[in-house]
This record gives structure tokens, C-alpha cells and sequence, in this order.
């Protein structure tokens, strides 16, 4: 269970990232989870 959690999180992070990426933020949000 938490092991297919953590693998989620991680592919929603990197997906974030890639987003974030390509397209920068107007303004610098922490966003957990």
C-alpha cells in the first residue's frame, strides 16, 4: 500500500516538475502532495 503511494507521489512530482518546466510559475507556490 504505502510503497504504491510513494511510487504516485513520485510519478505526480515528476509530472509537476516537467510542468513546471515548460511552463514557470507566475508566482512561487508550495504545494505538498
Amino acid at each position: 500500500m504505502i510503497e504504491g503511494v510513494s511510487m504516485k507521489q513520485t510519478v505526480y512530482r515528476k509530472r509537476y516538475d516537467l510542468d513546471h518546466a515548460s511552463r514557470p510559475a507566475k508566482s512561487s507556490v508550495s504545494t505538498t502532495g
